[in-house]
């Protein structure tokens, strides 16, 4: 999930859209923790990844790998 945040964070830097802050409030996790998040420390909930993707307009998708189905 770490790697997952610290690449919505560089999305984040790249779109310029929306601040750490705004992304707290509109999720409605703290500060402290987005910003852990997207620092690459901490270790957030796939629950957690989706809610900020989705206040930044991304999408989550999780996809069975050809061969890992059997």
């Amino acid at each position: 999930m770490r790697r997952l945040m610290r690449a919505l964070e560089r999305e984040r830097r790249d779109g310029g859209e929306l601040t750490q802050t705004e992304i707290a409030q509109l999720t409605g996790y703290s500060l402290t923790s987005v910003c852990s998040w997207m620092g690459g420390k901490g270790n957030p909930s796939i629950q957690c990844v989706v809610d900020v993707a989705q206040v930044m307009g991304l999408e989550i998708r999780f996809v069975r790998r050809k061969g890992d189905d059997e």
